[in-house]
């Protein structure tokens, strides 16, 4: 494993704020479980912010969308619309109701996510969980927090230099698709999702929370975050590879 890649040295440094915060700020071992379990938002305004970037600016977005929406319409609709100049502006629209789409089945998500994990760990914070209307109130209660808001931002830090690093300098944008984007998030919520809630059901049931245990969460979400970048960094490698390949051979 690429153990001081460019993208594992910001895990990392993301790593020892957290430890930092942990073992000498004095931060609540809890607020770890909080801001891993939340970090669905971000991966979640990260993509949106993918899908945009790639409609916008993709050079393969207008292909695709042209492609979507030729299977609702005629091909003489679609030539009307093009004497009119008005075909991409239906591409782009079918662009922006696809992020749109995604948006609300996120945040459906979230809003799911939020109840359970204020009811999981109402069991040690008495009153966390009043019933789904309360759900907003908890969430800008927790990250009104300083160190929430400390933590979380560490994160979303992270998660923006490798948007930089990993879709936007490389071009990453050009090469893939609308539909790709969709659904590239939720296999690595369900990874991260599983293993942190899951551990945060034992640390919130047990009432037991110990920093030792705070420390533990950061070191497994560390290692699934490193397996992550090294299996992207090898991916993004091969990709590049097959562009060589294929501009040699034309």
């Amino acid at each position: 494993m690429r153990l001081l890649s460019t993208g594992a040295i910001w895990i990392w440094l993301n790593a020892a704020w957290l430890l930092t915060g942990l073992l000498f700020f004095g931060w609540h071992p809890e607020t770890i479980v909080f801001v891993y379990i939340f970090e669905t938002l971000i991966i979640g305004l990260v993509c949106i912010l993918k899908m945009l970037i790639h409609c916008f600016w993709g050079t393969r977005s207008e292909t695709e969308a042209r492609q979507a929406v030729s299977k609702n319409f005629s091909e003489d609709e679609l030539s009307a619309l093009s004497k009119i100049r008005m075909d991409r502006v239906v591409y782009q629209l079918y662009n922006v109701f696809v992020v749109a789409m995604f948006a609300v089945v996120f945040l459906g998500f979230v809003w799911g996510q939020s109840i359970f994990t204020f009811l999981m760990a109402s069991n040690t914070q008495p009153g966390l969980f009043a019933g789904p209307n309360r759900v907003l109130h908890n969430l800008v209660f927790l990250f009104s927090q300083t160190e929430m808001k400390a933590a979380f931002a560490g994160i979303a830090l992270t998660h923006l230099v490798l948007l930089l690093q990993q879709f936007i300098l490389p071009g990453t944008y050009h090469r893939t698709t609308l539909h790709q984007l969709f659904v590239q998030p939720w296999v690595r919520i369900l990874i991260q999702q599983v293993v942190i809630i899951a551990g945060g059901f034992i640390f919130f049931t047990t009432g037991n929370n110990f920093i030792g245990v705070a420390v533990l969460f950061v070191i497994v979400k560390t290692i699934i975050e490193l397996t992550i970048i090294r299996h992207k960094e090898n991916k993004a490698a091969k990709e590049v590879r097959e562009a060589q390949f294929d501009t040699a051979t034309l």
